[in-house]
Parts: structure tokens; C-alpha cells; sequence
């Protein structure tokens, strides 16, 4: 839990950050090429960006406790807040070799004995993704960890902790003690018990943090083994009261307990037997005990088994056309945001025509979505809606994307949940497009596989690392292609699924799908 809660401090400062290095006054400042920053000029250009900088990184990290400095670095120099101008070149150029090589990921980096969080500054406007600065944070990591640590206070023995960069450089440690061992590099959540300066510690090792740290917390083992002896004594005395005391009552109880269990099991051997008349005649209403109210309880039990398997058929039904319907109407928060920030570039522009033309594609992939009451459609809509959602896409990368759609109309018919095909080139764009430079060339198209057709996307991009590949086929793996192969198998049997791996020059997702043009199941209104 204190691991949780300092991770959980560096995931809201890496959320901050997002913020502020795509904001209006970052990008206006940095973006602006007439800029000098090492003489400052022109002066009332600089000024005016600059005191929008010095605003935003008030805004955002002012009233912070953790953060002790937050700077823009640019050409060499440094501009923000807090001690941004004690930072000297050599930690500037120290922190800018350290980030061109973690390949746009946010990093921590200690430096001086102080702890920064850096992260480089892309160009947004036009899209280039070039770094044209970055930011810095000088994080009080003592300050999170014995925040994180207070509600341990009350405890009899005071956890320490011990946190080790990715590249096994210590990072902090709580423990006055210089006699533990930092040596050991864990590569996964374990635990051992170590004996260090003649005191046996139980140390917990977790591994799996967003920003590649490593934690180790020691527990004094003594003074927690004390606790455990006196409790596993106190819980054996009250074992053995408590089988003094069964032993006593157990002679007295057993006759009628067997009793009552062999009329119970000769009953459940009927209802097995499937003779549901014959158990009328062994009803047991006469106890009030517990034993009757277990074989009251059965009895009711096989008089309801009927209605109760119907009522499960129906109730298995229902459920599934929740299931259905929660899956359709899932959309990417991603997808809108992406979309309305594109509609806010135009607007700025002023391309009011581009403005229009995209939101009449938007509303209508929104209406198809939101008010398609059919589980399964033709593949004809379906490509309708992909080429709508190419054409937003294009406002955004323009000649970056390229699509390309060779599916026969003969095989327009075919049934196809709604949305499936748009989230594959949508996941093809995000995870191929945005992690190359040049031009993503995205296919679409389909080909006969045994009695199936399987509608194939594939693209030239990087691939998938072989261990989220892996993640990917497991149930849960991601939740876009999870929703996929779902409703593939809810809609149309376990024999059609989806199949995803890499070509060797992109990655391929292969859906397997009915060639008859199938019937169109609403989601509400079926007869039972």
C-alpha cells in the first residue's frame, strides 16, 4: 500500500505533465521561431511568453508539495518556477542526454544527490513531433515517501524502504541503519528474510512500477516473529478449549445428526435418480432445528428445480444481450478527444469547411453507434463508418496515412458486429502510425479461409513486442480487441475469432467471419 501511494504521486505528476507540454503557451512560446532565448528578444514578444509560461507552471505545479522546481529548458536555458534558475548548464546537458535516449518516455533521473523527472517537449502545431525543448520537475522524493509511510506510524515496528532507479542506483532510503544490503537486484515481487548486522529483517521486493523503480521494504523479522509466536499460542489455547468442549456435546448429538444426513442422502439420491414424486413422502416438517431447516431448505429446493432451470435460460439470454449491448456502445474517450482537438486546430485556422465536413463524419459514426439496435450488420455499413473515420483521420496526419480497402462486393453482405472493423484500423493508427515518421500505409481487405472469410488489417509499422503480443491473446490482454473477440463469440459461436501477430513488416489482424450474409439479431424486442 505505501508503494501504491508513492507510485500513485508520480502518476499524477506524469499526468500534469502531459498537460503542459501540449498547452497553448508551451507550444506558442517554444514553437515561436522569431524567439532568441539566449538574449531574450525581441523583449515584449518574450515577455509576454514568458510570463504565460511562468502561469501555466503556477497553475499546474505552484501549490504541488512535491514538486520543488519546475523549468522549461530550451537552447540551454532554463525559465519556469520555483529554483528553475539555480539549474546549472552541466545538469541541463546532463538531463538532455539522458532523455534523447529513452525514445519520447518520460523518465527519473537523479543527479547532484536531487531527483528530476524530465520528459522531452514535442512540436504539436504541425505536427511533426520534433523535440523542440524539455521539461524539468525536481521532485522531493523524501518528502512522498514519508507521506506515504504515516499511516504506519501507530504500528509496534517502523517499516524502511529503500528505492532503486532501473539501473540499480539507489535512489532513497528511509533506514538510518547503513548496514543493509542493497546489492540485490530483484528482477520480480519476491520476499526473503535477510540477516543483516545481527538482525533479521523481512524484506519484500516489488518490481513492477510504471517508471522502472525498485522497491525493497525491511520489516525488523524479531519483533514481528514475536507478535506471530504469542498469537499462534494464544490461538492453539482456544483450539484446544474448543475441542474439550465439542468432545463433550459430540457423543450426545451424532445419532441424530447421522440419522437426519441418511434420510437427507437418501433424498438427494432420488432427486438424482430423477423420481422428484417419491420425496413427498419423506418430508421432514416436524424439526425446527438447523437439521430441518437443511432438509426443509431441500425439499423447497426440488420443488422449485423447474422453474428455476427456465428462469436460468432466460436469465442466461438476458445477460447475454446485456453483454452485447455494453460492448457495442463502447467508444474510445481517446477516439472524441483526439477528434475535438483536431476540430480546435481547424477552428483556430479557420477552415470552416474542414470543420463541417469533419463533424458531419463524426455525427454520423456517433448515430451509428449510439443508435445501431442490431448485433451483427453488413459488412457494407460497416466499411461506410471506416471510411467516415479515415476521413477525420486524414484532417489529422494528412498524407501520413494512406488506406487501402479491397474487399469484393460480394462479400458486402457479410455479418459483422458494429464497430469491430473501425476499432482494428483505429488500434492499426495508434500503435503504428504514431510510433513511426514515415508515411503508415494501412490494408484492408479480404480472402476465402476454409468455410469462413477472413476480413484481414494489416499495416507497415513497427510491430508489437513480442510479451504485449503475448498479453494481447490472453482474455483481458486489451480491452478494444477483447470487446472484439467477445462479441465475435457471443454473436456468432466460438468458432469465429480474431488473431493478431506480426508479419515481419507490420502487424496483421485477421477476423474470421460467416460468408452466408447471416441474420441481423436486435438487441431488444427478441421472442423467447
Amino acid at each position: 500500500m505505501s508503494i501504491d501511494s508513492i507510485e500513485s504521486e508520480f502518476s499524477a505528476i506524469d499526468k500534469t505533465s502531459s498537460y503542459v507540454v501540449t498547452g497553448d503557451a508551451v507550444q506558442e512560446m517554444l514553437g515561436d521561431s522569431m524567439l532568441d532565448f539566449n538574449a531574450r528578444e525581441p523583449v515584449f514578444p518574450f515577455s509576454k511568453a514568458y510570463r504565460a509560461l511562468n502561469d501555466l507552471l503556477l497553475n499546474h505545479y505552484g501549490q504541488l508539495p512535491y514538486v520543488l522546481l519546475a523549468a522549461v529548458c530550451v537552447d540551454g536555458k532554463s525559465f519556469g518556477i520555483g529554483d528553475a534558475y539555480k539549474l546549472e548548464q552541466g545538469i541541463i546537458d546532463e538531463l538532455s542526454a539522458v532523455v534523447s535516449e529513452s525514445y519520447g518516455k518520460p523518465i527519473l533521473h537523479q543527479t547532484g544527490g536531487e531527483l528530476f523527472y524530465v520528459r522531452n517537449i514535442m512540436n504539436m502545431r504541425g505536427m511533426s513531433l520534433c523535440p523542440i525543448g524539455m521539461l524539468v520537475l525536481q521532485v522531493d522524493l523524501e518528502k512522498i515517501v514519508a507521506d506515504a509511510l504515516k499511516s504506519r506510524e501507530n504500528l509496534n515496528y517502523q517499516p524502511q524502504i529503500v528505492i532503486l532507479s532501473q539501473e540499480g542506483e539507489r535512489l532513497f532510503s528511509s533506514s538510518p541503519d547503513a548496514g543493509l544490503e542493497y546489492e540485490y537486484q530483484p528482477t520480480e515481487n519476491e520476499y526473503r528474510i535477510l540477516r543483516i548486522d545481527e538482525k533479521n529483517y523481512f524484506v519484500s521486493y516489488a518490481t513492477h512500477s510504471s517508471f522502472g523503480l525498485k522497491y525493497a521494504m525491511y520489516l525488523p523479522f524479531d519483533t514481528v516473529a514475536s507478535s506471530l509466536r504469542l498469537m499462534n499460542t494464544l490461538t492453539l489455547a482456544v483450539a484446544v478449549l474448543i475441542m474439550l468442549v465439542n468432545t463433550l456435546f459430540c457423543s450426545k448429538l451424532v445419532s441424530q445428526i447421522v440419522q437426519q444426513f441418511d434420510l437427507l442422502v437418501m433424498k438427494m439420491q432420488l432427486f438424482q435418480a430423477g423420481r422428484y414424486e417419491e420425496l413427498d413422502r419423506y418430508r421432514s416438517d416436524s424439526r425446527r432445528d438447523e437439521l430441518g431447516y437443511l432438509n426443509s431448505s431441500f425439499d423447497k429446493m426440488v420443488r422449485d428445480v423447474r422453474r428455476l432451470v427456465e428462469e436460468n435460460y432466460l436469465t442466461k439470454i438476458a445477460i447475454q444481450e446485456a453483454q452485447l449491448k455494453s460492448l457495442q456502445n463502447q467508444i474510445d474517450p481517446h477516439f472524441l478527444f483526439n477528434i475535438l482537438q483536431t476540430i480546435s486546430w481547424k477552428a483556430k485556422m479557420g477552415k470552416q469547411d474542414e470543420i463541417s465536413q469533419i463533424t458531419e463524419a463524426l455525427g454520423k459514426i456517433l448515430r451509428y453507434t449510439l443508435h445501431k439496435t442490431e448485433a451483427l450488420v453488413p459488412l457494407s455499413e460497416e466499411l461506410e463508418i471506416v471510411r467516415r473515420y479515415i476521413s477525420i483521420q486524414k484532417y489529422r496526419y494528412g498524407d501520413r496515412l494512406s488506406v487501402e480497402i479491397c474487399i469484393p462486393p460480394k462479400w458486402h453482405g457479410v455479418p459483422i458486429p458494429p464497430m469491430a472493423l473501425q476499432n482494428l484500423v483505429e488500434n492499426s493508427i495508434k500503435h503504428a502510425l504514431e510510433n513511426m515518421l514515415e508515411p503508415c500505409v494501412i490494408h484492408i481487405g479480404a480472402a476465402e479461409h476454409d468455410k469462413c472469410l477472413q476480413l484481414f488489417v494489416e499495416d507497415n509499422g513497427p510491430g508489437i513486442d513480442s510479451e504485449v503480443l503475448q498479453k494481447l491473446e490472453e482474455p483481458g490482454g486489451g480491452i478494444g480487441l477483447n470487446n472484439i473477440r467477445r462479441r465475435l463469440a457471443l454473436l456468432l459461436g466460438e468458432q469465429y475469432t480474431m488473431k493478431i501477430y506480426n508479419t515481419g513488416h507490420g502487424t496483421r489482424v485477421e477476423l474470421l467471419l460467416p460468408k452466408s450474409g447471416g441474420k441481423k439479431r436486435p438487441l431488444a424486442h427478441r421472442q423467447r
